[in-house]
């Protein structure tokens, strides 16, 4: 009994763990899409404002470019989370749509398991370039580069959360599966069983 309470106890932790990641995840997410948001309205208002400044009054802004760039890169790195939440990244499925349907699921979680060791090793990769962005500077504003390859990483780590979320949720998935194939093949209650 005492067994029992102690298990129960761990698996109420537990849930109360995961949820509250879940709730963090969801937080990081709506922040996400409203800096992509922001930053493709704040592209769009510099150049609009860049060809009228060059074209119409002659003058042209030194330092669009560089915001721009700034926030261009932001915007696609923060966005590969985004098309990685919803799983909007091109796949080719046509192999694995052949396979049976179990034998499918674990060639899709092996893919999920090559993505994020892509990830992982993309992560290490990029520390180097915002170490490196440390020691430059952009010529017109003077800000540091490091500000624009910190993106890199960010950008990746929001991205592998969103993939390590899918892959939990395709191992809730096949433990589902695997716990409805129990009950299709089980035994039927005798109350079932017609006379």
């Amino acid at each position: 009994m005492n067994m029992n309470n102690m298990n129960k106890k761990r698996s109420i932790n537990l849930n109360w763990i995961l949820l509250l990641l879940q709730k963090i995840l969801n937080l990081i997410y709506i922040l996400t899409d409203v800096l992509v948001i922001l930053g493709l309205v704040a592209i769009t208002l510099i150049v609009f404002v860049e060809v009228l400044a060059r074209y119409v009054f002659m003058s042209p802004i030194s330092w669009s470019i560089e915001i721009v760039r700034l926030f261009f890169v932001w915007t696609i790195l923060l966005g590969v989370s985004i098309t990685e939440r919803f799983e909007a990244h091109f796949r080719v499925t046509a192999f694995v749509d052949f396979l049976p349907k179990k034998v499918g699921i674990f060639v899709n979680l092996l893919a999920e398991l090559v993505v994020i060791i892509t990830l992982i090793i993309l992560f290490f990769i990029s520390l180097s370039y915002v170490e490196q962005g440390s020691r430059g500077i952009s010529t017109v504003l003077q800000i540091p580069l490091n500000y624009l390859y910190v993106s890199l990483p960010i950008g990746i780590v929001l991205a592998l959360c969103s993939r390590l979320r899918k892959v939990w949720n395709s191992f809730r998935g096949i433990r589902n599966f695997s716990r409805s194939e129990v009950k299709v093949i089980s035994t039927p209650r005798l109350e079932q069983i017609d006379h």
